[in-house]
């Protein structure tokens, strides 16, 4: 990679790792969050949504004795109610971490998640679709962008993952949007800012609402934003096998780098 690309991912990394503590700092106690680091290890929790890459592990290579890190990091998961915890192959990852080593240890591969980012230099003019209506989420809103968010992702009416980021509502660097289509709730996104970043974080559409255009407008209304706060440019997180890719290299987006999520399945 050259010099350019590793530090715009190093910066990339760091931003993310940064929106994840403060997600889980703010989440209220019955979502059961948590973040924890030792020896340059990360982890962090929710164990009211079970998703890999919401409870993962960050760094395992940089502790002296990485099973016995496991061991420990595995222990305090169970006493915390995580049912599976997730543990990616970042490109810096050193290669004894394979997925043979991951394999042994009760891991398997979960889902591939491609990092994208772009400058901010440019952005498109573009109106929203007829009909999508995009507003910026405030507290009085926290109950119907948990729900949306939810709903879009396929997760439980009581799924953690909404009332997480419903909670970071008006916290320092995040941005919450409520997508109306037809003037009813179709779709939410949140964006988390620092270091001249603006993490296109997380997005989903009810089903009602597809095919309307309003991730491509959250997209473009994220870009705006986030260089009007600054930021000289964007990322964004994607699965590989939906419809987020096209969107994402439709404005302009550029792959940083791929990443295999591996899980586990903690059994108490």
């Amino acid at each position: 990679m050259d010099p350019e690309l590793r530090s715009i991912m190093e910066r990339v990394d760091r931003v993310e790792n940064k929106s994840f503590v403060s997600l889980y700092e703010h989440a209220p106690a019955e979502l059961h969050a948590g973040s924890y680091e030792k020896d340059g290890v990360s982890v962090g929790w929710l164990a009211s949504y079970e998703d890999a890459g919401f409870s993962a592990i960050s760094n395992l290579d940089a502790a002296p004795d990485p099973d016995a890190a496991l061991r420990e990091i595995i222990e305090m998961l169970k006493k915390e109610g995580v049912k599976v915890i997730g543990l990616d192959d970042h490109p810096d990852m050193d290669p004894a971490i394979s997925p043979e080593w991951l394999a042994d240890r009760g891991f398997k591969p979960d889902f591939h998640e491609q990092i994208w980012w772009r400058p901010l230099d440019e952005i498109e003019s573009r109106p929203d679709p007829e009909g999508v209506r995009i507003e910026r989420a405030t507290l009085a809103d926290r109950d119907t962008f948990a729900r949306v968010l939810n709903e879009g992702f396929g997760a439980g009416r009581h799924a953690g993952l909404g009332p997480a980021f419903a909670a970071v509502i008006g916290k320092e660097g995040w941005l919450h949007y409520i997508v109306y289509v037809d003037d009813e709730p179709g779709a939410a996104a949140a964006m988390f800012i620092d270091e001249g970043v603006a993490d296109c974080f997380v997005a989903s559409t009810r089903p009602a609402a597809r095919r309307r255009g309003a991730q491509t407008a959250l997209i473009i209304r994220r870009m705006r934003d986030g260089r009007e706060a600054g930021c000289d440019i964007a990322t964004a997180q994607s699965v590989t096998d939906n419809a987020s890719p096209r969107n994402f290299e439709r404005r302009g987006f550029r792959p940083l780098y791929r990443r295999t999520i591996y899980a586990r399945r903690l059994e108490n």
